[in-house]
């Protein structure tokens, strides 16, 4: 999901730094791409929403279109929410030594649950030193027991 998103946003700030004058009808409609952004990527409406909100606050605090550049102050704004909801530092997964743990991974139909579940895994197993179960359990879809046994033979 992030390689994804991140990709989407640079190629979006990458046409506003393009578009030259940056103005408040540009802003919106680069906020408007902003959420459908974060929308594709199955982030809640309602928490795509928050974000965009955040930013226009962000832009109005600012008053990023009295600035000497505006579309460059837009994306530093939009990094900074976007950081602040999501995190700065990766957080190690904190695991007990004795407790097994269950995942049950959820998510709409395409959205990686089946690579994630793999990569997932291995992550527990190569840098955590756990022993892995990882179980298919997608009844509609039969091929995810072949696609999870493939990419989960390491």
């Amino acid at each position: 999901m992030f390689e994804n998103l991140t990709k989407n946003f640079t190629d979006l700030f990458e046409k506003i730094r393009k578009r030259g004058k940056f103005t408040k009808h540009l802003s919106k409609d680069s906020l408007k791409r902003v959420r459908d952004l974060l929308i594709d990527s199955d982030v809640s409406v309602l928490v795509a929403k928050k974000i965009v909100q955040k930013i226009e606050k962000e832009i109005s605090k600012r008053k990023i279109y009295e600035s000497f550049n505006p579309d460059k102050n837009f994306v530093k704004i939009v990094q900074k929410v976007l950081v602040q909801i999501i995190g700065e530092k990766f957080d190690p997964i904190r695991l007990s030594k004795n407790e097994d743990l269950i995942i049950l991974m959820v998510g709409s139909k395409g959205s990686g649950k089946t690579t994630t579940t793999a990569k997932l895994g291995r992550v527990l197993r190569e840098t955590y030193n756990k022993k892995v179960l990882l179980a298919s359990t997608d009844v509609l879809r039969p091929a995810a027991f072949e696609q999870l046994k493939k990419l989960s033979s390491f």
